[in-house]
């Protein structure tokens, strides 16, 4: 994505744009992951005497995630502004650590209760999801990933709390060390991920360079650059070819490169060159509809997806003086 405008902007502000926005698309599937989480352990795990606990659990878990997906409907995608991308980016961090802190006072209240080995083993595979979602989930925000992953980590804390001290300081010691290193992962992924988004900003300004390049080169020389799709129609025409077409830029959309020209030898020759996917350079041929006082030379290069690039330009001159010499030259030869 590339916002219009955001070349006006300094790189650490489009690279939180980018980065806000790529967090908003995932969002919505994380927010879903934790309501089944929910629809499937508290039916399985609750206690009757907790009934008041999850009567307030359950509705602030809605409220958490409805704040958090209604921010992806209300947030401006195409905004360049600073101050606005940063004001999101506090409140999404602020609603990560704020469900990854709810979701820890659950899952405290669950492991207190639980009984059975199948009932731990549950609790083990939602601690499990949750840490992964810090890393995938809220992985494009490195802000978001760390307070989703502290909550986590303080609910463990907390938990290990629970045991006599004999069996509490390795839980904890378990508990941060596995927490440092899904940091340690988050914070890598968002290294490699500021390294990719600085490479395709870094393209984006070298494309756009090459496009006011290219658009200059139209306005002022006298070659018209064309592109064709791989059913052999124009693409992206420029003003300055369509008025030397003699037709509308739309007409020219629809129309074939081997349209433009009058039948006859170089016609059917050019359609071979195509027809085989064949490079060619300097093919001269008659204009179609200008009579043949008008000629223009063709060069092209076939693309694998079967399109063509390519040039073309008026050689009339060039082809006229061509024939006088040539005329002149007989009729010395005759005299």
């Amino acid at each position: 994505m590339n916002p219009a405008g955001t070349s006006n902007l300094g790189l650490e502000d489009r690279l939180l744009i980018r980065q806000m926005s790529d967090f908003i698309s995932n969002v919505r599937s994380a927010a879903l992951g934790t309501l089944f989480s929910a629809l499937i352990v508290i039916p399985l795990m609750a206690k009757a005497e907790q009934a008041v606990f999850w009567a307030c659990w359950v509705p602030v878990l809605l409220l958490l995630d409805g704040l958090r997906v209604h921010q992806t409907f209300d947030f401006d995608e195409a905004s360049t502004d600073p101050a606005y991308i940063k004001s999101n980016v506090v409140y999404a961090t602020g609603l990560a650590m704020a469900c990854g802190a709810h979701w820890s006072i659950a899952f405290v209240v669950l492991w207190q209760t639980a009984q059975s080995p199948g009932e731990f083993l549950t609790l083990c595979v939602l601690a499990a999801g949750i840490m992964s979602s810090a890393l995938l989930q809220y992985r494009h925000l490195k802000p978001a990933a760390v307070a989703q992953m502290l909550a986590c980590v303080l609910a463990g804390t907390g938990i290990a709390l629970l045991y006599p001290p004999k069996l509490a300081v390795p839980i904890v010691l378990l508990v941060w060390l596995h927490g440092i290193i899904v940091l340690r992962g988050v914070t890598d992924h968002a290294r490699f991920y500021r390294e990719q988004l600085i490479e395709e900003i870094e393209l984006e300004r070298s494309e756009q360079t090459v496009r006011l390049l290219l658009h200059e080169y139209e306005a002022s020389a006298s070659d018209w650059l064309f592109e064709t799709n791989p059913a052999g129609r124009f693409l992206e025409i420029s003003e300055r070819f369509a008025e030397a077409a003699g037709r509308s830029a739309d007409e020219m959309r629809k129309t074939g490169v081997l349209d433009l020209f009058a039948r006859g030898a170089e016609r059917r020759e050019l359609a071979e060159m195509i027809d085989a996917q064949q490079a060619f350079r300097n093919h001269i041929l008659p204009v179609a509809g200008k009579g043949r006082k008008t000629w223009w030379s063709v060069s092209a290069k076939p693309l694998n997806d079967g399109s063509m690039r390519g040039v073309m330009s008026d050689v009339s001159a060039e082809v006229m003086a061509e024939r006088r010499l040539s005329r002149m030259a007989r009729n010395d030869t005759l005299t």
